[in-house]
């Protein structure tokens, strides 16, 4: 009968034979390097608590209750983002909009549950320019059958024309149009990024260096603003994502929030007033909400519109 040793020992073996190994000297410096990156990574992902519920590359496909641990890790995740933002929502007239603009909402459709949750009924505009995001985000919605009625738009947030509204919604955007400004300068392809751990923090890095530039915020801002109609409700939330938890990025999540506060300067100098204290005075007493309100702006915007010098 064979015996199969308990993990502990298995891993401790694994670990000697590769010390063993690599003491031979003669491996080639992206095996080390490569093998370094891997094992921090593991140590990250058990510290985080996420090695729990999946694995860190390789993956059984047949192994469903690993598998189905690692939906529900999301999938709660998404519900904790929507409970969040229905406290949130509830502070706000929805019945006085007829429609509402998420811009680059994402795989998933966290701000969607929580108009579904909240019984919402108008129309949910979705702005993206990554079609396959947004075919993922409504292929997820039909599990839900929502009152609300959903329109697409395939663009970039820095294009003209946009469509309008008075309630715009960008939840956890900015270190993406970061991302996507970066690549644009550089010649890269935005989902190449997103796809390799290593890159991913080489490419923020570099943004962190160069800091933020006047322009590139007063050109965010601009194009913000033109989704809103005069005497609109913006709301933008920059909170500490999973994957920068995950990585411990608190330079980048400091950095991007930074970017939030500068977005929310120049609004208030074209006239926008705060409305924040009002909004956002639900979430300190919600037990398990997926983030706080110094996460949050919620500007009511200028009823008269005006041109930003560039």
């Amino acid at each position: 009968m064979c015996v199969r040793k308990q993990p502990h020992i298995e891993i401790k073996n694994l670990l000697d034979s590769l010390s063993n190994d690599l003491k031979s000297g003669d491996k080639h410096t992206w095996i080390l390097n490569n093998l370094l990156r891997d094992l921090k990574a593991i140590e990250r992902r058990m510290k985080s608590g996420e090695y729990a519920d999946t694995d860190f590359e390789n993956r059984n496909s047949f192994d469903i209750p690993r598998r189905t641990r690692e939906f529900f890790r999301y999938f709660r995740g998404y519900m904790r983002q929507a409970q969040t933002w229905k406290v949130l929502l509830k502070n706000l007239p929805m019945n006085s909009f007829p429609s509402l603009i998420n811009i680059c909402p994402g795989w998933a459709p966290k701000i969607e549950l929580a108009l579904h949750l909240s019984g919402y009924e108008g129309q949910v505009i979705l702005f993206d320019k990554n079609q396959d995001s947004l075919t993922s985000l409504m292929d997820f919605l039909e599990f839900f059958e929502p009152r609300f009625t959903l329109k697409t738009v395939l663009s970039d947030v820095y294009s003209l024309p946009k469509p309008t509204a008075k309630l715009v919604i960008g939840n956890h955007i900015l270190d993406d149009l970061l991302l996507n400004k970066f690549c644009q300068d550089h010649n890269l392809i935005l989902e190449d990024v997103y796809e390799s751990e290593s890159t991913y923090k080489e490419i923020i890095q570099k943004i962190m260096t160069r800091k933020l530039s006047k322009e590139f915020i007063a050109e965010t801002a601009q194009a913000l603003q033109a989704f809103c109609e005069p005497g609109a409700t913006l709301i933008l939330t920059q909170y500490p994502a999973l994957a920068e938890t995950d990585l411990t990025l608190t330079d980048w999540t400091r950095f991007c929030h930074d970017f939030l506060l500068a977005l929310k300067a120049i609004f208030l100098q074209l006239g926008a007033v705060d409305e924040g204290t009002t909004v956002l005075k639900g979430l300190e007493t919600q037990t398990a909400k997926y983030f706080s309100a110094e996460h949050a702006i919620v500007l009511k915007t200028s009823p008269y519109r005006q041109q930003l010098d560039l």
